[in-house]
C-alpha cells in the first residue's frame, strides 16, 4: 500500500456514496415487476464495486486501500496528494456526467473525504476518530443539497427529449421500443434473466451481447456461465474484470466475490400471491437496522474509554453486518420453515423473495404469511448474530399481487417509521400504523398470548364463522362508545354453546375467550384491546379463503 512507502503521508478517509437509490429501484409500476426489481438491485450492487474497482485503478491502487462497500456507499483510504485529488476531483465528475445521460436525475454519486493523521486512525486522542468520519459525511451532505453546477443546471434545462410518450417502467420520456419501454428499462429486463442463470458477471470495454448493461467510464456488463467467462478472460481483447455472485472464485482475473441476498421462492408476485395461506395476498417487508450510525460511534466505548474506536473494528463490524444481510441472509431463509403463521402448523418454504438486502437493510416481497414469519426468523437471527446487541424495525403491508409495488414501497416505508419512532425502537408494524409494537409485546401479548387465545377458541368449538369474529372485530373498534360494550356483552353470551350438545371443553374455551375479550375490551390502557384487534387480523387473514 502507498502508506508503507511513504511514511510521511498524510492520508484521506473518503467515502463515496449513491444517492436516489430507492426511487430507482421501486418507481416501477409494470408487470414482471418482481424480475425489474431484483436485476435493479443487483445491477445497482455491481454499479458500486465497478465504480470502486475504476477509482482504484486510475490511483494505481489496490482492494487493500477499501474499508467499507455496501448498500451504495463506501469507505476507503486514500493517498492525500496532488494527484489524488485531481483525479478524485474528475472521478466525481465524469460520474455524475454519466448518471445524468442515462438516469437523467434520479442517480447521483457524492464524494466527501477528510484529511487524517495515523494518530486519528489508531484514535490516539478520544474522539479523534468519530471526527474523521463526521467530516465525511458532512461534505457529502453538503454536496447532495447543492448537486449540480450552474452550467450543468443550464445543460438539464435546456435538453431536448427525443419522443412525447414515457417508459411504462421508469416513466421517463424518451425514444421507447415497441413494448413501451426505454433502453435502459428493456435492457434491465433483459438482464433480469440473466441474473437468475448466472453467477458470473463480465465486464468489457465493449458491447459484446444484447444483454449487455452500460456501466461509466465506456464498461459494459455482460452475466455469463463459468465456462464462457474463463475463455473470455484467455482470449478477449475486450475483458477488463470479473465480478462473481454468492461464490469463491480465486483468480487474478476475479475482482471481487459479490454476496447478494438472492433467496426466490418464485418469479412473480401472482405466484407469492397463491402461495400463501388463507388469504390470496402478497406483503411487503422493509426493515433495517436499529441506531446503527450510533453503533459505529459510540458502540465500541467502555464508558469514557474510547481506545477501543478503532478503524479496524469498525471495517470488521461493517463487514459482518453486510456479510449477514448479503450471504447469511440467503441460508436463513433458505433453512428456515413457517412456525407462527401456518394454518396447520406443520412446516413449510418461507414462500419470500429478496428484492434487495445490503449493509443493514432488507426489502423482502412474499406470501403474507411468510413474511411475516421471515421478519420473525431474521429479528431472531439477527439478535444471535450480534449477541444481543443490535435489533431490527420494520413495516409489513399487506397487498393484492396486481397492486403497483411503487405504491407498496411508500406505504411500507411509512410502516417502517412508525416502528421507528417506538420508544427504544425494536419494533415492528403489521398492516396499518394502529398495529404498531415493540417486538417483546408483539411475541409475547399478540401473537402467543391474543392469537394463541383465538387458536384454542377455534380447535375446540365449531359454529363459528368469521361473521362472528369481524363483528367482534367492528365493536372493538368503536368500544368508547358504551353502547357497544353492551352490543359485545350480548352477542358473547347469546352465542355461548351448550354443554349437552358441544361439551364441557367447549363451553370452558368459550368462557375463557368471551371473558377475556370483554376484559380487553374495557382496558383502560387500550393496549390489550389493540393487541387483540391485531390478533383477530391475523387469525382472520389465516382463515379466509377468499379475497374481499
Amino acid at each position: 500500500m502507498w502508506y508503507v512507502r511513504d511514511k510521511t503521508a498524510i492520508p484521506w478517509v473518503i467515502s463515496m456514496d449513491i444517492s436516489g437509490i430507492q426511487s430507482f429501484i421501486y418507481t416501477i409500476a409494470v408487470d414482471k415487476a418482481l424480475k425489474q426489481l431484483r436485476s435493479r438491485s443487483i445491477y445497482l450492487e455491481i454499479l458500486m464495486e465497478h465504480l470502486i474497482d475504476e477509482l482504484l485503478e486510475m490511483l494505481h491502487l489496490t482492494r487493500a486501500n477499501l474499508i467499507y462497500s455496501g448498500g451504495g456507499h463506501c469507505y476507503m483510504i486514500l493517498p492525500n496528494t496532488a494527484q489524488a485529488k485531481s483525479a478524485l476531483a474528475e472521478f466525481e465528475k465524469e460520474s455524475n456526467t454519466w448518471f445524468r445521460r442515462l438516469f437523467d436525475v434520479s442517480l447521483y454519486i457524492g464524494i466527501g473525504y477528510a484529511e487524517c493523521s495515523y494518530a486519528s486512525l489508531k484514535n490516539a486522542v478520544p474522539g479523534s476518530y468519530a471526527e474523521i468520519f463526521s467530516n465525511v459525511s458532512r461534505m457529502i451532505s453538503g454536496k447532495k443539497l447543492h448537486r449540480y453546477s450552474a452550467e450543468e443546471i443550464l445543460q438539464l434545462n435546456s435538453r431536448k427529449h427525443h419522443g412525447e410518450r414515457e417508459c411504462r417502467v421508469c416513466r421517463s420520456t424518451g425514444i421507447l421500443n415497441d413494448d413501451g419501454r426505454c433502453p435502459v428499462c428493456a435492457a434491465l429486463e433483459r438482464f433480469a434473466a440473466d441474473v437468475m442463470n448466472y453467477n458470473v458477471f463480465i465486464v468489457t470495454s465493449k458491447k459484446i451481447s444484447d444483454n449487455a448493461l452500460a456501466l461509466p467510464f465506456g464498461r459494459y456488463l455482460t452475466a455469463r456461465s463459468d465456462n464462457a467467462a474463463r475463455a473470455m478472460m484467455d482470449s478477449s481483447p475486450d475483458y477488463v474484470r470479473t465480478y462473481v455472485k454468492n461464490n469463491l472464485h480465486m483468480g487474478k482475473s476475479v475482482a471481487q466475490n459479490l454476496w447478494i441476498g438472492d433467496y426466490s421462492y418464485a418469479k412473480e408476485f401472482e405466484e407469492l400471491g397463491n402461495a400463501s395461506q388463507g388469504v390470496r395476498k402478497i406483503a411487503v417487508l422493509r426493515a433495517d437496522v436499529d441506531n446503527l450510525g450510533n453503533t459505529f460511534v459510540n458502540g465500541f466505548k467502555r464508558g469514557q474509554d474510547s481506545r477501543y474506536e478503532t478503524l479496524t473494528r469498525s471495517a470488521v463490524l461493517s463487514r459482518q453486518l453486510s456479510l449477514f444481510f448479503k450471504g447469511y441472509i440467503n441460508t436463513i431463509l433458505r433453512e428456515a420453515s413457517l412456525k407462527e403463521m401456518s394454518i396447520s402448523g406443520k412446516s413449510a418454504p418461507m414462500a419470500v423473495t429478496i428484492v434487495y438486502s445490503g449493509g443493514d437493510d432488507v426489502f423482502l416481497v412474499g406470501a403474507w404469511n411468510s413474511v411475516l414469519d421471515a421478519f420473525i426468523v431474521l429479528k431472531d437471527a439477527l439478535k444471535k448474530f450480534s449477541q444481543g446487541t443490535l435489533t431490527l424495525s420494520g413495516g409489513i403491508g399487506i397487498y393484492d399481487h396486481s397492486f403497483p409495488i411503487n405504491v407498496m414501497a411508500e406505504e411500507v416505508a411509512e410502516l417502517e417509521d412508525c416502528s421507528k419512532s417506538v420508544d427504544g425502537k425494536n419494533a415492528i408494524t403489521c398492516f396499518s400504523a394502529e398495529n404498531c409494537y415493540s417486538w417483546d409485546i408483539f411475541t409475547g401479548k399478540v401473537l402467543s398470548e391474543k392469537l394463541a387465545l383465538l387458536r384454542g377458541f377455534a380447535d375446540c368449538t365449531s359454529g363459528y364463522g368469521n361473521s362472528f369474529l369481524y363483528n367482534i372485530l367492528e365493536l372493538l373498534r368503536n368500544s368508547s362508545e358504551k353502547i357497544n360494550l353492551a352490543r359485545l356483552a350480548y352477542l358473547l353470551s347469546r352465542l355461548e354453546p351448550n354443554e349437552r350438545t358441544a361439551g364441557a371443553e367447549a363451553v370452558k374455551r368459550y368462557s375463557e375467550f368471551a371473558k377475556n375479550v370483554y376484559t380487553w375490551a374495557q382496558s383502560e390502557s387500550d393496549s390489550d384491546r389493540r393487541q387483540f384487534i391485531s390478533a383477530l387480523l391475523i387469525f382472520v387473514y389465516l382463515n379466509r379463503c377468499e379475497v374481499d
